[in-house]
């Protein structure tokens, strides 16, 4: 933005302690205010910005799907955790199918031809569609109706495993190309290449009100939204690597900030979500303190916190108008200031 800077400072945030949550920390700066003057404003910018990657790529939010078999209908979850390639994803997701299957149908099952195959990196020559059978060897499996579906309402299943999302819950539809091969044989493949995880940032958020504009998909996982826009509450979006996420914008412009719409600071609110406002590793809403782990208060006690640093500046934009009054004429010492000097006062001289 345009102005000129008056004053800036550094304000180093560590939210491990203290703060309510370390993924959801609200910071009071009490005697350390900012105030912004007449035709001022204050503007927050991320500098930089880090944490361990304390969560997991497939979790809450990307791992649910629906089996329908007949009449059995069953929500299952890939196990929570980081997968290390697409082969260890498409097994899990053969896994879950074949063990509800031999719960509803009592036929004893087992998984075949699954692909990618087994020892398949990220980088490897292949297509990275999931594809597997489930062979009930010689026994009739007794199925007439084989559904995998994933709704957007309920996880982003459809992006890792590689299907169509499906908005309305009451579809009947699959997710992907699944057949009743034989009496023996169900047979499921993926529409689009897989993934091991679904998030590539995580998105730092903020109370504060300012101008920015985000897409309305940013806030909500499901639609259909009334409007394209909406004023945005982030402060920035951080990519997501295998061990920390990371940013610094050293040597560079600002590349992520907040302009104000008020003229003080004296308290701010950072929290981080995924793409689409959901607390990390939880469904949106969650009053869980966990992203990850078996533990109740891995953002209190435990590891889920980020350390930041935020640069203030404290900006001229304009200049203010100033009502404007003639000073009032001082008598000159032993002159007489006649009633008609003071009504020509400020008339210009002829």
């Amino acid at each position: 933005m345009s102005g000129r800077v008056l004053n800036s400072l550094n304000f180093f945030v560590d939210t491990s302690r203290d703060l309510g949550q370390g993924d959801n920390a609200t910071i009071h700066l009490q005697e350390n205010s900012i105030a912004a003057g007449d035709g001022q404003l204050l503007k927050v910018s991320l500098s930089e910005f880090t944490m361990y990657k304390s969560f997991y790529g497939v979790g809450a939010n990307n791992g649910k799907f629906r089996l329908t078999a007949d009449s059995d209908v069953t929500e299952l979850e890939l196990a929570p955790g980081n997968y290390r390639t697409v082969s260890d994803v498409a097994a899990e997701f053969a896994e879950q199918l074949r063990a509800r299957l031999h719960t509803n149908t009592g036929v004893a099952c087992t998984v075949v031809d699954l692909k990618p195959t087994s020892g398949t990196l990220i980088n490897s020559t292949d297509d990275r569609l999931i594809s597997f059978e489930i062979d009930f060897g010689s026994s009739n499996h007794g199925l007439s109706t084989f559904r995998v579906q994933c709704f957007t309402a309920v996880s982003d299943s459809y992006a890792l495993l590689g299907g169509n999302r499906i908005d309305d819950d009451t579809s009947i539809s699959s997710s992907f190309d699944v057949s009743v091969h034989s009496s023996t044989q169900l047979r499921v493949k993926g529409l689009y290449p897989a993934q091991r995880s679904t998030e590539s940032h995580i998105y730092v958020r903020t109370d504060l009100r300012s101008n920015n504009v985000e897409t309305a998909s940013l806030s909500a996982a499901t639609g259909p939204y009334s409007a394209h826009t909406l004023t945005s509450n982030i402060l920035a979006k951080v990519p997501i690597d295998i061990e920390f996420v990371q940013f610094s914008n050293a040597g560079s412009t600002d590349e992520f900030f907040v302009t104000l719409a008020q003229r003080g600071l004296s308290s701010m609110r950072l929290y981080l979500t995924d793409s689409k406002g959901r607390p990390l590793g939880r469904p949106a809403g969650s009053g869980s303190k966990t992203a990850a782990g078996s533990g109740s208060a891995q953002s209190t006690l435990g590891n889920l916190s980020f350390t930041a640093t935020l640069r203030i500046d404290v900006i001229q934009a304009s200049q203010p108008n100033e009502l404007q009054t003639p000073p009032i004429p001082r008598p000159i010492p032993g002159r007489f200031i006649k009633p008609v000097e003071w009504e020509d006062y400020g008339k210009p001289k002829v």
